[in-house]
């Protein structure tokens, strides 16, 4: 090669060099040439985080085959994103499809921290129930009281080992039922006694069951009276009950029968933590014991925005800045609430059904019979962003809606319908996404989510009647799909 081709050769990759070294740049950077636009446009990015982890994702129909494993959150983060309106879709194998139109926009990032895929088919797993009616986990995890009818109409209460499957009869009664309201049977805090809510001839009575010994005592034979109402346990002294009897609280040990009255006037308490909250029908505030001495209490919260001299008004306290009051007669939701930019003391709905609080106290799922609502207590700043007191509808159904509850990363909702248990997502951003997680053939099957045992118990139906069943929800899994 003459010194002149060298030359020409050699400024021939400079200049090219030169004109692809700034877009190689501009690539780098997140931008990308727009030929509609005749500009380099500034790219936005998507990151996803879901359940399974093993997914494919497809934009516009098109395979995603470039994202990166972010392997500290197990999510996976697409770049390089022109920015405009997608269709995203997100499938695995064996699961149900989740698809969401999304806006990308320039140097952003669109965020879905928790997508859920159900499965098309699930193993579920039977215990020894039949008949079953209700049922409750213990809190160490590892017994489900389960009230039951035997074949004769006699009423049954039996204890569950979930490990070995082996049921231990614990209550039985050709005279009292089961209670019809949705009152629980309560278990101890070291989940070694139960108490049972029972009904004969239109009058209820409470029977404290050992499951260690067998014994069983009805509590009215060491309270004195039938008058016994919202028994529920001390947390903080062992083998303690709380109850009401008329308007006054009482606490009674079963063992030593000591009995103590703790305070006048109450319509109703609650136990968040260690603390017990009064409501005083005569002034509508909340008060806290600060002792065992008799009506020694602090007021804690404000003036209700309404006349609340009515006894039905019953209160949950996830702590003294987040109270609701309902009255379940007449199906009104209140929430009071200190908030960080200001108090809220406001009517959420005029015909609840039922509501709960998330464990980390910043959300308030409430619902109907055909509708599910959320009211924000503290701002939300993971997309999809929430603002503080601010309320949305969830979802609207023509089929009546039952066992509404939050599902352990409280972006999913879990209820029943049409003998279906479904899953929604909060994700208010263009569609819902609701799944079928399971047909239990039981109208409206009761169920419960366990989060720490990653099941859900259910009561299903088949040729032989009702049955208690376990599924795994969500699966475990490892990173990305190991397990």
């Amino acid at each position: 090669m003459s010194v002149s081709a060298k030359r020409i050769f050699f400024w021939g990759l400079f200049l090219l060099f030169l004109l692809t070294a700034p877009a190689a740049l501009f690539y780098a950077k997140g931008y990308r040439f727009s030929f509609r636009q005749g500009v380099f446009v500034y790219t936005g990015s998507i990151a996803i985080r879901s359940v399974p982890q093993n997914i494919e994702i497809l934009l516009n129909n098109k395979p995603v085959k470039s994202k990166k494993i972010n392997f500290i959150n197990s999510s996976y983060h697409i770049d390089g994103i022109r920015p405009g309106e997608y269709i995203l879709d997100i499938q695995s194998p064996g699961y149900n499809n989740w698809s969401k139109k999304i806006f990308i926009h320039s140097g952003n990032s669109y965020e879905l921290w928790n997508v859920i895929l159900t499965k098309k088919e699930i193993e579920k797993k039977s215990y020894d129930a039949p008949g079953i009616e209700k049922f409750f986990i213990s809190p160490d995890k590892k017994k489900i009281a389960i009230a039951q009818y035997g074949s004769d109409g006699e009423f049954l209460v039996k204890v569950l080992a979930i490990g070995s499957g082996i049921a231990t009869d614990v209550f039985s009664s050709l005279e009292y039922k089961l209670a019809p309201d949705k009152e629980n049977i309560e278990w101890s805090p070291q989940s070694d006694k139960i108490i049972i809510p029972a009904v004969k001839d239109g009058t209820k009575r409470y029977f404290l069951a050992n499951i260690e010994n067998n014994e069983t005592v009805n509590l009215k034979d060491i309270a004195g009276t039938d008058a016994i109402r919202n028994v529920r346990w001390d947390l903080g002294k062992n083998n303690w009950l709380y109850y009401l009897s008329g308007n006054n609280l009482f606490n009674l040990n079963p063992e030593s029968k000591e009995l103590k009255t703790l305070a006048e006037d109450i319509a109703s308490y609650d136990i968040s933590g260690s603390k017990v909250y009064l409501f005083r029908p005569s002034d509508g505030i909340i008060y806290r014991m600060k002792s065992e001495k008799m009506n020694d209490t602090e007021k804690i919260s404000s003036a209700p925005p309404l006349d609340m001299s009515n006894p039905d008004f019953q209160i949950t306290v996830y702590d003294e800045t987040r109270i609701t009051f309902f009255n379940k007669n007449k199906k009104l939701l209140y929430v009071y609430n200190e908030g960080i930019k200001d108090d809220y003391f406001k009517e959420l709905s005029g015909n609840a059904g039922g509501f709960q609080f998330s464990d980390d106290g910043k959300k308030l799922l409430y619902w109907s019979e055909f509708e599910i609502s959320l009211y924000f207590l503290r701002d939300w700043d993971v997309q999809p962003k929430r603002e503080e007191n601010e309320s949305r509808q969830l979802l609207r159904f023509s089929s009546q809606i039952e066992n509404v509850q939050w599902h352990k990363d409280y972006e999913h909702v879990l209820f029943s319908t049409d003998k279906k248990i479904k899953i929604v997502e909060a994700d208010y951003r263009d569609n819902i996404n609701i799944m079928d997680i399971l047909n239990t053939n039981e109208d409206n099957s009761a169920f419960i989510a366990d989060s720490s045992l990653n099941k859900i118990f259910f009561i299903g139906e088949d040729r032989n009647g009702k049955n208690l069943y376990s599924i795994d929800f969500p699966e475990k899994t490892g990173i990305f799909g190991l397990r």
